[in-house]
């Protein structure tokens, strides 16, 4: 079948803002969607495009076998911190800058994601025929990826192994935005909260199973034989999951149907490039908040069962423990914060969890100092849960900041910088190997940073609300769109 492209990610949200006409009576005067003539019927003998049932099916196929990559995924990237120290025994002490190629990996793994994904949606027009390519593509680089790291890990060939990440960050690219939050709000546009919600439930809740696996795995019976065993169970369920729903993905319904393939929708055209959106003082704000909490929580996140491990002089497995209780607060604000963060009150939403952050991570040293575990584990999990909720809101931030027309091209030029915050954790281990003093307090610097860090984030949002509180009435707007009203809990922000 001839693949039927999706309109642009504005266009997408306009056009399904109202519920597709019931299948069984068209409305008067609804615009038609004409197949291409020619077009081969489709193996599955889908019903006609308009068909509420036909879009529905095809929704929710995708939903659940996207739910599987991103448990698989998604669910290894935020707990494989178990996995730090026994590949820093594995390859030099973990006392030494080598020590941390694990952390290292994951960087490169971070750019590759963000730099993919980010051209993607950039670039590469919206189609069912692509989208099934690249569904391919990333699940075969995924599985590869792991078998390279077990390899290089087995044989202790750093060059391999850093490849390995490589391969890992360029099938998690595809997952990432491109199929992840594109298609997401293709499919869910009437109701994305929604989606992003059943997307954080099985991402946190993939973390947690990932991070006791890791861990009570390579305690057992090593690193090797568990990147092999998590490896064979992500081929089982990609290739469940390719089976099901992507070999057979294609757009049906109202949300998907456009133009021809090479036509660009009044809300593409209207839209703010990329770089002109870069040299505006609000996109350096948005990046630098994007940039400063995820710099933090991606080091935590890679960190986590280690520095139980070396600064409350914790086991291997009370380390994995620890980390998977941590994770369990993360797992339910991951799945609660999309109902929560409305465009009228997100920057509320950011100042708060910023401030919270900011006080966590000044009195963890602290903490440590008093070898309190109790105490330590309580700031961890607030600052995790503080990274969920605003990782899973960065969407509805910046569209409070730049609008539906603009949202296509701001997320893709926040991508870009992403990679900046994947250095957190090798800048985390690199304070820690050169600290001279006791291991306990090696990572006190780095918990001083992450506290300036968000707080002076926490700062700029403040300045971001008030500038939204002051600034005039937009011109253009989505057609249908109303004006976005300036809530009181901004003012609030403002004059903190």
């Amino acid at each position: 079948m001839e693949p039927i492209p999706a309109r642009d990610l504005g266009a997408a949200l306009a056009c399904s803002s109202a519920p597709p006409a019931p299948a069984t009576k068209a409305s008067p005067g609804a615009a038609t969607h004409p197949v291409s003539p020619g077009a081969a019927t489709h193996p599955a003998a889908p019903p006609p495009l308009h068909s509420t049932a036909a879009a529905t099916a095809s929704r929710d196929r995708f939903t659940r076998q996207l739910m599987v990559c991103l448990w698989c995924q998604f669910g290894f990237f935020y707990g494989m911190s178990p996995l730090v120290l026994p590949v820093a025994e594995a390859f030099g002490d973990v006392h030494s800058a080598q020590g941390g190629a694990f952390l290292f990996g994951a960087g490169i793994m971070l750019a590759l994601i963000n730099v993919i994904s980010g051209a993607s949606i950039l670039f590469l027009p919206l189609t069912a025929a692509r989208c099934r390519r690249a569904a391919a593509a990333g699940m075969s680089a995924w599985l590869g990826g792991i078998a390279l790291q077990a390899l290089a890990v087995r044989q202790r060939l750093m060059a391999p192994f850093l490849l390995s990440f490589v391969l890992l960050g360029g099938g998690m690219g595809v997952f990432n935005l491109y199929l992840h939050v594109t298609l997401t709000r293709v499919f869910w546009a009437h109701d994305v909260a929604r989606a992003h919600a059943t997307a954080g439930f099985w991402i946190g809740f993939g973390a947690i199973v990932h991070a006791l696996l890791f861990g009570v795995l390579s305690d057992a019976v090593g690193v090797v034989e568990t990147l092999a065993a998590v490896g064979g169970l992500h081929a089982a369920l990609l290739a469940h999951a390719w089976r099901a729903g992507f070999r057979h993905l294609d757009f049906y319904g109202e949300a998907a149907a456009g133009g021809g393939g090479g036509e660009r929708g009044q809300s593409e055209a209207a839209a703010t490039p990329a770089l002109a959106l870069l040299r505006t003082w609000k996109m350096v704000g948005v990046l630098f908040v994007f940039a400063a909490f995820m710099f933090c929580g991606m080091a935590m996140k890679m960190l986590l069962s280690a520095v139980f491990e070396q600064t409350l002089a914790m086991t291997h497995l009370q380390s994995t423990y620890y980390s998977a209780l941590c994770l369990c607060f993360y797992w339910l604000c991951r799945a609660v914060s999309p109902l929560l963060g409305r465009e009228d009150r997100v920057l509320t939403l950011f100042f708060w969890v910023l401030l919270l952050e900011c006080v966590a991570y000044a009195l963890t040293p602290l903490a440590i100092a008093a070898q309190r575990s109790w105490l330590f584990t309580l700031f961890r999990i607030l600052s995790g849960g503080g990274f969920a909720t605003l990782t899973s809101n960065i969407t509805p931030l910046i569209a409070r900041m730049f609008g539906l027309a603009d949202l296509h091209n701001a997320i893709a030029v926040a991508s870009w910088f992403e990679p900046l915050a994947g250095t957190g954790a090798a800048v985390a281990w690199l304070m820690h190997v050169g600290h001279e003093g006791e291991v306990a307090e090696s990572y006190d610097l780095f918990f001083r940073l992450c506290s300036a860090t968000v707080g002076v984030a926490a700062v700029v949002v403040a300045a971001l609300a008030h500038w939204c509180d002051n600034e005039p009435p937009a011109d253009a707007r989505p057609q249908g769109q109303h004006r976005q009203q300036r809530s009181g809990g901004n003012e609030a922000i403002s004059h903190a």
